[in-house]
C-alpha cells in the first residue's frame, strides 16, 4: 500500500481493510502508518506501508535514490546505529536491475522498545539506491522482509546503472560479520 496518494489516510485504510477482509479495529493503526509514511515521502523517496494479512504487523518501507555516489562514511551511517543491541546481520543481495547490493538487519533499542530495521544499499555509476524497512517489532521483520526481498529482485529505478562493486560489497560483509561467522567458508 503506497502512502503517496492524495486520498485521506483513513479512507485508504478503510478501503484496504475491506478489500483484504481485516477487522475494522485495524483501520486506526493502518491510517496512522499511512500518515507517518507521508511525512517522509516525496522527491527522491517513495514510501509504502507493508501490512500483514492479519494486520498484526505494519512496517514502513522507504525506497530512496541519492543523486550521487555516497561516501564510505555515509554508507557506515546507514548501516550502523549507536542504539544497536547486537551487531548488524549482513547480507549480500543479487538483483536483476540494481546489481549486487549489501544489506544489514539491525536490532535497536529506541525509547525503551526493541525494534528491527533492515537496510539495503545498491551502488550505481551515478546514483545510490537506499531501501529501508522498519522500524518494526522484531518478530515482524521476519514477515515484512519476505515481500520486500522478492520486490527488490526485479525493481528498476529510472536512470540507475548498476556498478560492479562486488569487492567493496565483500569488504562491507567482512566488516559487519560477527566473530567466527566466516569460519568454514575458506
Amino acid at each position: 500500500m503506497s502512502g503517496a496518494d492524495d486520498a485521506p489516510a483513513e479512507a485508504i485504510a478503510r478501503d484496504f481493510v475491506a478489500h483484504v477482509g481485516l477487522e475494522a479495529q485495524h483501520i486506526d493503526r493502518i491510517s496512522a502508518a499511512i500518515r507517518d509514511a507521508r511525512t517522509v515521502a516525496g522527491g527522491d523517496r517513495e514510501v509504502f506501508v507493508i501490512v500483514a494479512a492479519d494486520g498484526a504487523v505494519i512496517a514502513p518501507l522507504v525506497l530512496a535514490v541519492a543523486e550521487s555516489r555516497l561516501s564510505q562514511a555515509e554508507h557506515a551511517g546507514l548501516l550502523w546505529s549507536d542504539a544497536l543491541l547486537l551487531p548488524p546481520t549482513p547480507y549480500i543481495v543479487e538483483t536483476s536491475h540494481l546489481g549486487t547490493g549489501f544489506s544489514v538487519t539491525m536490532l535497536e533499542r529506541r525509547q525503551q522498545r526493541d525494534l528491527a530495521t533492515r537496510r539495503w544499499l545498491f551502488f550505481g555509476e551515478n546514483r545510490t539506491v537506499i531501501v529501508s524497512l522498519g522500524p518494526v517489532v522484531p518478530y515482524g521483520m521476519a514477515f515484512a522482509q519476505i515481500p520486500v526481498e522478492a520486490m527488490l529482485k526485479d525493481v528498476q529505478v529510472e536512470g540507475f546503472v548498476a556498478e560492479d562493486l562486488r569487492e567493496y560489497v565483500n569488504q562491507l560483509e567482512a566488516a559487519a560479520a560477527r566473530y567466527g561467522e566466516g569460519w568454514g567458508r575458506e
